[in-house]
């Protein structure tokens, strides 16, 4: 069979090997009979055609602009803070939510019902992705035209519905459109959109403001562009088969050790195994079991707590630290947006050179450039106070800012695109949706925090008698530096606790790769054939998965895990909620707070 690197003895047929390899249980995977088998030391790599190839490199960049828009439409409210507190009568409190659970919340619920109603009903992720931007790009243009905090609310919400598909189908689609030697590039590509966001975003606020162009015109332009990307994605991405490269050798866990399904090139653009009947506890089941699945989930979700942190309250603070810099916006974007852009491709072809020889690389560079990046965070926070607000001070911050994003964001697109060669074809975007959720709802919790604990800071000196003289500089000297030690504390608090988890997950990134490979060559024996996966496609049968071990310690934890996590996003949510209708239940009786961005918390 082509691209296949096993090859069996004459006397003895591959059916019979199968059936042979079908009766091993999965939770522990037997090695393979090496007499009957021969595995090549160094099979080639898999060759796409040039016309192959351009067609999936188009649905990269498609992809690219999928995951940038939406991501930029976030960024861009960082940079409009004084003119959402004067259009809207925006509080900082209501920002925050605006900023973290108003998104991340109903995105992380909908990434769920969305992936798994892509593997239970077997639907094209093109034409989920395209829906998903239809929707996202009308919200868009509704936010532009919001005038109340409620109307930019429910804008901001059903927006985070469409753009559920940014990170998981994004993610199961590249994974399937590249050979997966080429996956942690693609993927980087992809989430460079980010960075690339952060640049735009930066750039359209300074143009808007040094021009006196309203707010308004920057979402309602995005929202028509993405609603232009829905309709042409259908057009121009040709749905690949899920599990179109499954494992297929023991010997070493690399893009090399891949081979493509024997039926990758179906026009149906349906997996190989895909005729089989999707359940969730199954899936569930199977995800539990992995060793590094959680981990990486909670390792990603904190590590986003210091990216939203960055892009929500590091803009306004440094605007204020930086009074006399106009093109404060501009600059610390291109900054921030350039590093972290060259640090996704670095990264990415890193990964890509050294996966063969060590799977978890992706974590390695998480680890590192955390750490360093964090120590370039903190300088940054406190350049002001080290060096002041003039040109020495003001290029010091602009490099470290750059230096630190060039550092610590760069890994998010190789992690995703490991987490996806370790997954099952046939539950690869349930999976994927199920690590986004957690994400989603964990790493805006720091700004949510922060919005309500500023807010609360701001109310408490705003009702003080001498609240008067609360404006002079030594009033706003202190609010800088309240805001300095609490963002601070939040990125701090992100990196150290993420890296300790990356840490943590890199020992059991081959057994989770050596589980996927076993459970890909173990298929279902039902008498009926109901959830058994296809012979030798790669497809992972409701009984092969339930074969999978899963020691109770394991479900306790995760029972456990769901409950706390589930109760600290209910407290938080209620307390933003409050903190945005109800402020005077935090003890001040004075009037709503009249600035949003963080420097003015002493004023």
């Amino acid at each position: 069979m082509k691209g296949q690197y096993t090859s069996f003895k004459a006397d003895e047929p591959p059916s019979s090997t199968m059936k042979h390899a079908e009766k091993k249980p999965v939770a522990s995977p037997a090695p393979l009979n090496m007499q009957a088998v021969q595995v090549h030391v160094h099979p080639p790599k898999i060759h796409q055609t040039p016309r192959e190839a351009a067609a999936a490199w188009v649905g990269v960049a498609l992809m690219f602009l999928v995951f940038c828009l939406p991501t930029m439409n976030g960024i861009v409210l960082a940079y409009f803070t004084k003119q959402l507190k004067e259009d809207v009568g925006l509080t900082i409190a209501q920002y925050g939510l605006l900023t973290g659970y108003a998104n991340g919340l109903m995105n992380a619920i909908a990434a769920v019902l969305v992936g798994w109603a892509v593997d239970r009903f077997e639907l094209r992720r093109t034409w989920v992705i395209a829906a998903g931007c239809l929707l996202l790009g009308g919200m868009m243009v509704l936010e532009g035209m919001s005038h109340n905090f409620t109307q930019i609310l429910m804008a901001v919400i059903f927006a985070s519905i469409g753009g559920s598909i940014r990170a998981t189908l994004t993610v199961s689609l590249v994974s399937d459109l590249l050979p997966p030697h080429q996956v942690s590039i693609g993927e980087a590509v992809v989430f460079s959109g980010a960075a690339v966001a952060e640049i735009a975003a930066g750039n359209l606020a300074y143009a808007t403001n040094h021009y006196g162009v309203s707010w308004r015109l920057v979402p309602i332009s995005m929202g028509i562009v993405m609603f232009s990307l829905g309709l042409v994605i259908p057009l121009l991405i040709r749905e690949p088969p899920k599990g179109r490269y499954t494992p297929a050798s023991k010997a070493e866990i690399s893009p090399h050790a891949l081979e493509a399904s024997p039926d990758s090139g179906r026009s149906g653009g349906q997996a190989a195994g895909a005729g089989q009947r999707f359940r969730v506890w199954p899936a569930l089941r199977y995800l539990m079991a992995m060793r590094t699945f959680w981990l990486l989930t909670l390792a990603v979700g904190v590590r986003g707590m210091s990216t939203h942190v960055i892009i929500a309250f590091v803009p306004p603070y440094l605007q204020r630290a930086f009074p006399n810099h106009l093109a404060l916006d501009s600059a610390y974007a291109t900054a921030v947006g350039v590093s972290a852009t060259a640090s996704a491709v670095v990264i990415g072809i890193i990964c890509e050179r050294r996966f063969l020889r060590t799977p978890g690389i992706s974590l390695l560079t998480s680890v590192i450039g955390g750490l360093l990046g964090g120590a370039c965070f903190m300088l940054t926070l406190w350049s002001p106070k080290l060096l002041g607000t003039g040109g020495t001070g003001y290029a010091f911050m602009l490099a470290l800012m750059g230096l630190g994003a060039l550092l610590a964001i760069g890994s998010a697109g190789p992690v995703l695109a490991m987490v996806a060669l370790m997954l099952p074809p046939d539950s690869k975007s349930f999976g994927l949706s199920a690590f986004h959720c957690v994400q989603s709802v964990i790493d805006p919790s720091a700004s949510v925090v922060l919005g309500v604990v500023l807010q609360v800071l701001q109310r408490g000196v705003a009702s003080k008698p001498a609240a008067a003289a609360a404006a002079t500089g030594a009033g706003l000297e202190r609010g800088l530096a309240v805001a300095r030690a609490l963002i601070g504390i939040a990125i701090a608090f992100s990196l150290l606790v993420s890296s300790a988890l990356f840490t943590a997950a890199i020992r059991g990134v081959r057994p989770d790769f050596e589980l996927c490979r076993g459970s890909s060559h173990s298929v279902g024996d039902d008498a009926d054939g109901e959830g058994e996966g296809n012979e030798g496609d790669g497809g992972l049968g409701d009984k092969a998965k339930a074969r999978v071990g899963l020691p109770r310690r394991r479900l306790v934890g995760f029972i456990f895990g769901v409950l706390v996590l589930g109760a600290a996003v209910l407290g938080i949510l209620a307390l933003s909620l409050i903190a945005c209708y109800a402020p005077g239940l935090f003890g001040s009786g004075g009037a709503t707070p009249e600035v949003v961005s963080t420097g003015d918390v002493g004023r």
